[in-house]
């Protein structure tokens, strides 16, 4: 039983190896640096999950869960062991995030049972009229 593990070991690794090497080959270059792909993947979902967190949306927390990921393969592969462990730290909080938002939790004044509605509790409060003088994004209100 031990060879046919090794023979789905090694195809399995070669694909996996491969699928690695293209994800860490160059898109393109800014500044002089190489930036990859799994760079710019990990990068575009990091910018959509703050978006998601700005309207509080439920999906942020697996687009944070998916981008941390990401990073921490990125980071593993350059060496750099202790930003790729902050990342672990971060996909942690995600799952736990996420897991918290799905079970909610009644308050003292619900009855059980009762759904909670999070977009109302969380909502950003709302931006003055002179928002055009503010950040650009804290003028995005959630829909």
């Amino acid at each position: 039983m031990l060879p046919t593990m090794d023979l789905l070991s090694g195809p399995v690794s070669a694909l996996l190896s491969q699928a690695l090497s293209v994800a860490l080959s160059p898109a393109f270059t800014a500044l002089g640096s190489p930036i990859s792909w799994l760079e710019l993947v990990a990068f575009v979902l990091a910018i959509w999950m703050v978006v998601c967190n700005m309207r509080v949306q439920v999906l942020a927390w697996p687009l944070a869960l998916s981008s941390s990921l990401l990073y921490f393969v990125l980071f593993w592969s350059g060496k750099l062991y202790g930003e790729a462990s902050l990342q672990l730290l971060f996909a942690g909080l995600a799952l736990w995030g996420w897991w918290q938002w799905r079970r909610g939790r009644p308050r003292a004044n619900q009855r059980q049972g009762q759904a909670e509605d999070h977009r109302r509790d969380q909502q950003p409060a709302r931006i003055g009229r002179h928002c055009r003088w503010r950040w650009p994004a804290a003028c995005i209100r959630p829909g």
